[in-house]
């Protein structure tokens, strides 16, 4: 059915290193039962599976304050596809999506910083967590409990409801849908480079473009200099964002967006 690029199985949630080489045996057995599947897990191996008994496992996820950049790209050049993922950790100064949290933060995370990193995916484990809150009735101010897992405020929560179980969105969702368009532009950008890059005729005549979109898809270190140092001044995000978004206009192409045929399981490159 075309559905193998897309599919993975999942399991081991945040296990230690004791515990894999049942992660191994267990892996096997699932690439034995279910040929051409993906086994992913969040298990804790900042290694991404190179220095563990874990050999069999596809795809490992570590948190964000675990992806260390030079172990990761060693994992992925040996086919080890690796994501990333936040939950109730990590805390400032790592992105997160708390509540009391500056709204960029959500956007760099789904959009810049993976321009930046390259993750191959991202894993969020909920986003309705809503307890006993029973609905939004009026706004702006409400009795909705932010709350959610054990104390933290918004974890696992970005979706609200209104009193008739409708969903109802959150700032922090609001600026996830623009950080996934923020990325969006980098590929299709990306996209457009490439195209250009591989007619030689097509790279002479618009060399003067090549050289305009190769600078704008450069991650700008005032935006984002590394997981933990990063802007949070709106002005400097959208004038990375405009820049990516002008030399897309300025190509003069048409866009296949051939990005969107790649799936969480296809190399960026």
């Amino acid at each position: 059915m075309g559905l193998l690029d897309y599919a993975y199985i999942y399991g081991f949630d945040e296990c230690k290193p004791e515990e894999f080489e049942y992660i191994e045996t267990v892996a096997k057995r699932i690439h034995d039962e279910f040929p051409g599947v993906k086994f992913m897990t969040t298990s804790f191996d900042v290694s991404c599976g190179e220095d563990t008994l874990a050999k069999s496992v596809d795809a490992w996820c570590p948190l964000t304050n675990g992806y260390i950049l030079e172990k990761v790209r060693k994992a992925q050049a040996n086919g080890t596809f690796v994501w990333w993922y936040i939950c109730c950790g990590p805390l400032n100064p790592f992105c997160n999506w708390f509540v009391e949290y500056s709204p960029i933060e959500t956007r760099l995370l789904m959009g810049a910083m993976p321009a930046k990193y390259r993750p191959d995916g991202f894993l969020y484990y909920y986003t309705d967590f809503w307890n006993k809150n029973t609905g939004i009735d009026k706004g702006p101010y409400t009795t909705w409990n932010p709350v959610s897992y054990t104390t933290y405020h918004g974890d696992g929560s970005l979706i609200y409801c209104d009193t008739n179980g409708n969903p109802l969105p959150s700032i922090r969702l609001e600026n996830f849908r623009d950080g996934m368009q923020d990325f969006a532009y980098v590929r299709i950008l990306e996209d457009l480079v490439q195209k250009v890059e591989k007619d030689q005729t097509l790279a002479d005549e618009k060399a003067e473009w090549l050289e305009q979109a190769r600078t704008a898809l450069e991650i700008p270190t005032e935006l984002v200099q590394g997981l933990t140092v990063y802007t949070h001044d709106p002005k400097v995000l959208r004038k990375w964002r405009d820049a990516v978004g002008d030399a897309i206009e300025a190509s003069g192409l048409s866009r296949d967006y051939r990005w969107k045929q790649r799936s969480a399981f296809e190399k960026n490159n």
